[in-house]
């Protein structure tokens, strides 16, 4: 067999799997993303400094890759995520190659029959890019996972080689890499542990064993000055029987999670139950491949060509049990006794759960030997895992609803509903209920809308003109209902249909500019069919109406930049008053000003409005006062610099429409 001719179809199964991800990705982030954006913006608006946004903690968890690619995607593509989507797909590219190249060096040691070769490398490109791992493949923010994983498995290969090696350069060089590595993410206290576990068992003296405690010793540190507490801290509720089990049938979903995609045939105790034999055969397969390598060592056994890989194989065994029993007991302490169902429900675990399936594949063909008939099974096994790995693409289209939502939560921000109210939660669903976020994401979200930024570094705003030649096409409205009584404007949800030739024109992840017949946008709209239909496309969206009936006939904007602004924004200043209190009319000692008690100031500073000042930093107001004919703003976060924002200086600013 060729190499080229592997590698071909190796890369092809890549290819097509990243090829097909890429049409769902969102320009949306979600959950963790806006968390990832809102430190970008404190950042920029000289909260801390640069070396603290790498290194803080998201909880329990360090983020710092992302955080530096978050950090370039802002400056070069307008935080849009492309820079994000590109590392992650480059990330998982990279570990498939790297997956099935370790892979076919080891199948041709072992001597494994050609056909096996090509069987079990195509299963472990399959496996590697599955789309069952749905965050991972289609969410930028989990570049953060795509990267750390490829660099914690390299360089727990490049340890063992530069240790076989005994180059002392090529071990100081992963040793430093290794040091960065594990503020990448929050499996890098495992990566540590293993790193001395290698060193352990490949012994080369008291010097270079030191140089493990490196990694150990970067991740104490980092969680030492950055990691303010965790979800760990409550480990103890876990110490019952209850406790235990609980934790037991998460392991056990974790390690099925891969099979998830497959719920509609198996039921969820087949599943669990498959998931158990899987994390045994982890198990069995971490004692064999160190207790040998032990033995074999106390023994002074010749070193063979293949122990190198089978060092490796138990070193990974060893990452994917203490991964797994991370996951596990923190989705307990999160869900409760439950947590098996989500653990098995959450696709991220498939992206280190994946390498049990692939270390089941080398055992399988390994022991392909001669014409035994056992083979035959043997094989089938190996196709079936195969057929795992690539069922999730035949059905990602009608499973993955990610993009649906998330283009509904941008389109209903867009006409101005609070992103803490539903449709537009989608993009974070329980923020509402932390005391830190229901303020911060409004603040994140109007910060990235109004700068255009993120969704909207493409998408022209509301009230907007479009100017350009192109005819836009009209909607046919299937239903048309008012959203909410508690708005600013009148704002109603609608459904349509857009004529079969123009829906081409929009891919199912981009947002539909909604006009009326003026030409003026009106609204946000998005495509809600999971296919493409002969008789046109489903879209659902959000128009704005001047009037307590919805527009008559509205229309799909053209893309492209062909609108101009006559926005008509609420601005005002804050009263002009210096003396032991105020500082141009804005507080020395709280947060806020105060302005002059008018009805127009009183219908513009509302409860939950959020303010861009002239700093370009965003407030939302916590209280307005009123006292002795003035109003008194109170306002979330520091104190103000009155020089900055005060009195001449204009303040905008922007109610939402639905709160």
């Amino acid at each position: 067999m060729k190499e080229k001719n592997y590698y071909l179809i190796v890369a092809l199964v890549i290819a097509t799997n990243i090829f097909i991800a890429l049409q769902y990705v969102s320009i949306s982030p979600l959950v963790d993303g806006w968390a990832v954006w809102n430190r970008v913006m404190l950042l920029n608006f000289n909260e801390f400094s640069f070396v603290d946004y790498l290194l803080m903690f998201f909880g329990a968890h360090p983020h710092s890759i992302v955080m530096m690619l978050a950090w370039i995607d802002y400056h070069l593509s307008n935080a849009n995520q492309i820079t994000l989507a590109v590392a992650a797909y480059i990330a998982i590219a990279a570990f498939a190659l790297f997956c099935t190249q370790r892979y076919l060096i080891w199948a041709k040691k072992v001597e494994v029959p050609r056909y096996a070769i090509i069987l079990g490398g195509v299963a472990i490109a399959l496996l590697a890019t599955t789309l069952a791992d749905q965050q991972v493949m289609t969410i930028p923010f989990q570049a953060v996972l795509a990267i750390s994983r490829l660099s914690y498995i390299v360089l727990l290969w490049a340890l063992i080689r530069s240790l076989r090696d005994g180059s002392a350069l090529n071990l100081l060089i992963v040793t430093l890499l290794s040091c960065l590595a594990v503020t990448f993410h929050g499996s890098g206290p495992i990566f540590s542990l293993l790193f001395i576990t290698v060193h352990c068992m490949m012994y080369k003296g008291f010097w270079r064993f030191l140089t493990a405690l490196g990694p150990l010793a970067a991740t104490m540190l980092h969680s030492y000055f950055y990691k303010s507490g965790g979800e760990l801290n409550s480990i103890t509720s876990l110490i019952s029987w209850g406790g235990f089990t609980s934790v037991l049938k998460s392991i056990f979903a974790y390690f099925a999670s891969l099979l998830f995609p497959l719920h509609g045939f198996l039921n969820e105790n087949i599943l669990l139950l498959i998931g158990a034999v899987v994390f045994l055969f982890v198990v069995c397969l971490a004692c064999y491949c160190i207790l040998t390598l032990i033995s074999d060592r106390f023994k002074k056994r010749e070193i063979s060509n293949t122990d190198d890989e089978k060092l490796f194989a138990g070193i990974l065994s060893l990452f994917i049990l203490l991964s797994g029993l991370a996951a596990a007991i923190l989705m307990t302490i999160r869900v409760g006794p439950d947590s098996y169902k989500a653990t098995l429900a959450t696709p991220r675990y498939v992206a280190y759960s994946l390498l049990a399936y692939a270390l089941a594949v080398c055992v399988l063909v390994r022991s392909l030997k001669g014409k035994d008939i056992r083979n035959t099974l043997k094989t089938s096994l190996v196709i079936l895992i195969g057929i795992v790995g690539i069922y999730p693409t035949f059905t990602f289209k009608s499973d993955y609803q990610y993009d649906n939502d998330l283009n509904k939560a941008i389109a209903a921000i867009s006409v101005g509903i609070s992103p803490l109210t539903a449709p537009a939660d989608g993009i974070w669903p329980s923020a509402k209920e932390d005391w830190y976020w229901v303020n911060a994401l409004p603040q994140t979200v109007t910060y990235l809308k109004e700068e255009k930024l993120g969704p909207w570094s493409m998408l022209p705003s509301l009230h907007q003109f479009y100017m350009g030649k192109q005819k836009p096409k009209l909607i046919t409205i299937s239903s048309n209902s008012k959203f909410s009584t508690n708005c600013n404007g009148n704002v109603f949800q609608f459904s349509g249909t857009l004529p079969a030739p123009q829906h081409n024109r929009f891919f199912r992840n981009e947002i539909i500019t909604i006009i009326d017949a003026a030409n003026k946008i009106i609204g946000f709209a998005t495509q809600i069919d999971s296919q493409r239909r002969s008789d046109g496309v489903n879209i659902q969206g959000y128009i704005v109406s001047t009037t307590a009936l919805p527009t008559e006939q509205i229309y799909a904007g053209p893309t492209g930049d062909f609108y101009i602004s006559k926005d008509k924004v609420d601005l005002l200043t804050t009263y002009n008053l210096t003396d032991q209190n105020f500082l141009k009319g804005v507080a020395r000692s709280w947060p806020g000003f105060f302005v002059e008690d008018t009805a127009e100031n009183r219908n513009m500073l509302t409860l939950g409005s959020i303010l861009k000042l002239s700093d370009g930093s965003y407030r939302t107001i916590t209280d307005p006062i009123i006292a002795n004919g003035f109003l008194n703003i109170y306002l979330s976060g520091a104190t103000l610099d009155g020089e900055a924002v005060g009195y001449p200086k204009p303040i905008k600013v922007i109610k939402t429409t639905c709160k």
